[in-house]
């Protein structure tokens, strides 16, 4: 899983499920009580995740490098108990983006600094929290098809786009998503002139910025693909 969310790949349900099936028989042999709990731990949080990953399908790399963040400690220690730490040079730790996700999610490293987490997963929840009202907007916009919206809907909008694209975009490891941006800023601007075609597009669009994100779509978004 970590080899694959270095590599920008996706990780298939089925690997999970070896993983969790790993650490269900490692909790009958392993021995003393913190590495029990690391393992149970370790366990329920790969369950949880599961329980996320689309049927029988793959889950995006975003998500599974914000898993793997909440996770890298314990799995670092894991390894480093079996003598096998070494396999993960290169791969863990991982950079977590703030509170995303869940709140566990953390980008502070050092034990010394970890009065701040607090502070830093409140400020993700605002994020989040921000981020899913204003997709909510974009979403309603790309399905209402006869009515123009307001000039100040479609220019708060556009202007919500554009911040993703210059601060949140910035690296260059999103910059591919700068086209889906721009693309969504001038369909917004065209509506209600567009296709049945382009609103299923635009629709992919939105699925594919939360994925980016790593954050959790709730509700189920029909696009041109599905």
């Amino acid at each position: 899983m970590a080899y694959n969310s270095k590599r920008g790949k996706g990780v298939s349900s089925h690997l999970l499920e070896r993983a969790i099936h790993h650490l269900s028989a490692l909790r009958e042999f392993v021995d003393g009580s913190g590495m029990s709990e690391l393992v149970a731990k370790l366990y329920t949080s790969s369950r949880n995740e599961h329980k996320r990953f689309p049927r029988n399908g793959e889950q995006h790399c975003q998500l599974i490098r914000s898993w793997l963040g909440r996770n890298q400690e314990g799995i670092l220690s894991l390894a480093e108990h079996y003598q096998k730490k070494a396999v993960f040079d290169g791969l863990l730790p991982v950079p977590v983006s703030v509170g995303i996700n869940s709140g566990e999610g953390t980008a502070i490293r050092d034990r010394r600094d970890r009065y701040l987490v607090e502070e830093e997963q409140s400020l993700g929840r605002l994020f989040v929290g921000y981020f899913n009202k204003k997709m909510a907007v974009l979403v309603l916009l790309i399905q209402v098809q006869r009515q123009k919206p307001e000039a100040n809907v479609v220019s708060n909008m556009c202007g919500f786009l554009e911040d993703l694209c210059l601060h949140r975009l910035a690296d260059p490891k999103w910059r591919r998503y700068r086209r889906v941006l721009l693309w969504l800023q001038r369909f917004i601007r065209k509506l209600p002139d567009v296709t049945a075609s382009q609103r299923g597009r635009a629709l992919d669009f939105v699925k594919a910025l939360y994925d980016v994100f790593g954050i959790h779509l709730k509700s189920r978004v029909k696009g041109a693909q599905t």
